[in-house]
């Protein structure tokens, strides 16, 4: 019994310390906003993480895959900073989402495995 205790109780806080700084990888900062007028109109799946700046009126638009982000599940908080224009099928997995900035604000973009800043100025 105690041989298997000296097995198992180096393993479990080894497995514990990995939890705890793979949790605190979620708050590391994220990346700097692009500039105004140069961040891309086109974002994807591994835009995760960033901050994207646009002027009001600018449509941009995100392409997501289905079984990864679906549609029903792409939406930004709160609302009213930005507005969904529409979605086209761009393959059979994959969709795409337009918006266009509607309000000076910042809204989290967040789908089931996405999140971006969305900042409109």
């Amino acid at each position: 019994m105690r041989t298997a205790l000296h097995i198992a109780v180096p393993w479990l806080l080894l497995v514990g310390f990995i939890v705890i700084v793979y949790g605190l990888y979620g708050f590391s900062p994220e990346a700097p906003p692009c500039a105004i007028g140069a961040c891309p109109r086109v974002l994807h799946e591994t835009d995760a993480r960033k901050t994207f700046a646009y002027h009001e009126g600018v449509q941009f638009s995100i392409v997501m895959t289905e079984s990864n982000n679906p549609s029903r599940s792409l939406r930004c908080i709160p609302e009213g900073v930005i507005a969904r224009m529409e979605d086209a099928a761009a393959s059979d997995s994959t969709y795409t989402a337009v918006f266009q900035g509607v309000a000076h604000g910042t809204c989290a973009l967040t789908g089931d495995n996405f999140s971006a800043t969305i900042l409109i100025q």
